[in-house]
């Protein structure tokens, strides 16, 4: 009769942790749908699985990179896999090589991709990670149960808080190898708990069953994140320490012959990891090189509070500290209540409250048992402490992708430490159960409203939607050809075609572009921020002054517009000089970076170097030396108004018009339409005179190379 009251509870217990699963895998899904971009790291991921002869770096991919136009297919190939190329494993393998990661990880994302070739989706990013996801959920609520107690309400709890954490969904969402390395981190746990128990009941043919297992996931997880050897390194530790405690010798030794060998088999089967692990030459093991010169100098107590702040933010809300405390005073409460009693006497000046320890028949003295699930709880904190310890000092970024791993094992500690301590204290463990699930769901919510989901990246939407637009239209990437083009390739898909090109190289554009203006009107220009975020005002009109383009619009982040809206005879922005009819050079006297400094027209000088900007139908002068610009005194439209050089002011004393003369000989340079910039025939000053009086109101523009 018990026995199956036990059996039924067992099922129910499953029906309810597969609904709540259900639940988790419904949210991921929805989760999924609201992903809208990518990572670079994400593109990578493509990249490295799918490409065809990648090679260090993306520019490398094909010869000429730089300084040549591109097919938008060149884009489209790195990230999918081709019909031709389907299943290559070798060509990951020889991917990866070039790189710093292992090929697991990959070859799986490879494998996907060449069932659907020529396609690019999140999916396919996604959908695996949710299946790890799942088998992490059910390897935690099994190892709940295990550590717990098959009958103990508080088995849930684990995989509830987790499942529902901004943390558990952010592994999902990203698509990198990091949640299938929190599956395998979990799993290597969970062998080591199946490995104990075997050893404990003296079960020779499981221990070697389980052994062969430990070292089979041990490839895999060294093969899919070099980080897994951090995390198995300190588990496999304390792991030998209590079994050497124990004197199980020859367990010991079957066991390191298991780790030891699963770590051989891995470096035959992928040799290439030896060199990207230790920075040795001859690929690219920048990420090697830079782990050891971080072990070495970085600060540990500073880099240990960034993740400590991480994993409080993504799994608690950032309310750790207050659900400790909280757990304490109701630990604290329950106590009291459950040893203490409280009784009132009658006095007669008052009332006294009596306070006397609760007697209890047949109490026996209050011990310590250390029971093998407290054993394996520390092995398992041990593991990601450590993990978390030497993450600090070695890893290339202070992000939470790298400590992913460690957050179901965190979650099932600290919940067990929670119910142990509980347990010690009362008898019926429902009420704390309760409390522990209520904290930590609160903590859960209070981290959507924190830093949230961190990679759905919704404004890449519009903008990917707005290269539609773009689909008639080249693009002039400027670039200086590193790993960061990955990031805009999957927007360079939809367009016409795509010139790239380093800033040194922007006056080679009036010839890269003679043949497109012919064509085409507009041009997009896309300037890589972390090489050139603050040249970029530069760039463009660097790009003006070659092409016949005249004006740009910013439309979104790095992305902006060239248009032609010159007419046939109209001044183009650029570099100037500007001469008289009978040769004079105008210039500012002295060469003066002042306010005021006045402007003058003079013989045998070839003149003082301004910017043209077209604003719509006006223009700015700004002159090169002092960066002020040409500027009418006071603004007063009169004759004889002197002209100077003036800090901009946006007053309108610097809005001219430059209008063809009628013969297309020279322009004029016009104020408020009537009055026109004129010199002096006798005193070479620069001043205003009615358009009526055309004398001396004729300027040459003379184009300067800058």
């Amino acid at each position: 009769m018990n026995s199956g009251i036990k059996k039924c509870r067992k099922i129910n217990a499953w029906i309810i942790f597969t609904i709540i699963l259900a639940i988790q895998v419904t949210a991921l899904i929805g989760w999924g749908i609201s992903k809208k971009g990518y990572f670079i790291d994400e593109l990578f991921t493509y990249g490295l699985s799918n490409s065809d002869g990648w090679r260090i770096d993306f520019y490398d991919m094909y010869d000429n990179y730089l300084d040549n136009w591109h097919d938008p297919s060149m884009f489209h190939d790195y990230l999918t896999v081709q019909k031709d190329g389907r299943f290559d494993f070798a060509g990951v393998v020889e991917n990866v090589s070039a790189d710093v990661h292992p090929p697991v990880y990959f070859m799986l994302i490879h494998a996907i991709c060449s069932l659907m070739p020529d396609v690019f989706t999140k999916w396919f990013g996604i959908m695996p990670n949710i299946l790890f996801f799942i088998i992490t959920q059910c390897l935690l609520y099994i190892l709940s149960r295990e550590l717990f107690g098959t009958e103990s309400r508080s088995a849930l709890v684990p995989a509830v808080i987790y499942g529902f954490s901004i943390g558990a969904i952010n592994s999902v969402l990203l698509i990198r190898a990091y949640m299938m390395l929190a599956m395998l981190c979990t799993l290597q746990f969970y062998i080591h708990v199946k490995l104990w128990n075997a050893v404990q009941r003296g079960n020779k043919k499981q221990e070697l069953f389980l052994l062969v297992a430990l070292a089979g996931s041990t490839i895999l997880g060294f093969l899919t994140q070099y980080y897994y050897i951090m995390f198995a390194f300190f588990v496999s530790a304390a792991y030998s320490v209590f079994q050497m405690l124990r004197r199980k010798w020859a367990h010991f030794a079957r066991y390191a012959a298991a780790m030891f060998g699963g770590l051989g088999i891995a470096y035959l089967l992928f040799p290439m990891c030896l060199q990207q692990i230790l920075g040795k030459s001859g690929v690219n093991t920048y990420r090697g090189e830079e782990a050891f010169e971080n072990f070495k100098n970085s600060n540990l107590w500073q880099r240990l509070g960034s993740y400590t702040a991480i994993l409080n933010s993504e799994l608690f809300g950032g309310l750790l500290k207050y659900a400790i405390i909280l757990g304490v005073l109701f630990i604290v409460v329950r106590f009291v209540k459950a040893h203490l009693t409280f009784s009132e006497c009658s006095k007669n000046d008052g009332f006294c409250i009596e306070i006397a320890k609760r007697r209890k028949e047949n109490t026996s003295p209050l011990t310590l048992t250390v029971r093998n699930t407290d054993i394996l709880t520390v092995i398992a904190g041990i593991g990601f402490i450590g993990y978390t310890v030497i993450l600090s000092k070695v890893a290339a970024f202070e992000t939470d992708r790298y400590i992913f791993c460690i957050y179901p094992l965190i979650i099932l500690c600290f919940c067990y430490a929670f119910a142990a301590i509980s347990k010690r204290v009362f008898k019926s463990g429902g009420m704390s159960v309760a409390v522990m699930m209520t904290v930590l769901l609160l903590c859960d919510t209070f981290g959507y409203n924190g830093n949230g989901i961190c990679y759905l990246y919704r404004g890449d939407e519009e903008k990917y939607n707005r290269f539609d637009e773009f689909s008639n239209t080249a693009v002039v990437y400027v670039t200086q050809g590193d790993w960061s083009n990955v990031s805009n390739m999957l927007y360079f898909t939809k367009v016409e075609s795509v010139y790239c090109l380093p800033q040194e190289n922007i006056g080679d554009l009036s010839a890269v572009l003679d043949e497109y203006n012919k064509t085409h009107d507009q041009v997009v220009v896309v300037i890589e921020g972390d090489a050139y975020y603050d040249q970029t005002t530069k760039i463009l009109w660097d790009i003006i002054d070659v092409t016949d383009y005249d004006e740009y619009q910013h439309e979104f982040d790095s992305v902006y517009l060239l248009k032609k809206t010159i007419r046939k005879g109209e001044l183009s922005s650029g570099y100037y000089s500007m001469k008289t009819d009978d040769g004079r050079a105008l210039v500012v006297e002295d060469n003066s970076v002042d306010n005021l400094a006045n402007v003058r027209v003079v013989f045998g000088d070839s003149g003082t170097v301004f910017f043209v900007r077209k604003e719509g139908s006006r223009y700015e002068m700004t002159f090169v030396h002092s960066n002020k610009m040409l500027d009418v005194d006071k603004g007063i439209a009169a004759d004889g108004t002197n002209i100077q050089q003036y800090e901009w002011n946006g007053m309108g004393a610097q809005d001219w018009m430059i209008v063809p003369a009628d013969d297309g000989k020279g322009y004029y340079v016009l104020f408020q339409s009537d009055y026109a910039m004129a010199w002096n025939l006798k005193t070479g000053n620069v001043e205003l005179k009615n358009v009526a009086d055309g004398e001396a109101q004729r300027w040459f523009f003379e184009h300067v190379e800058q």
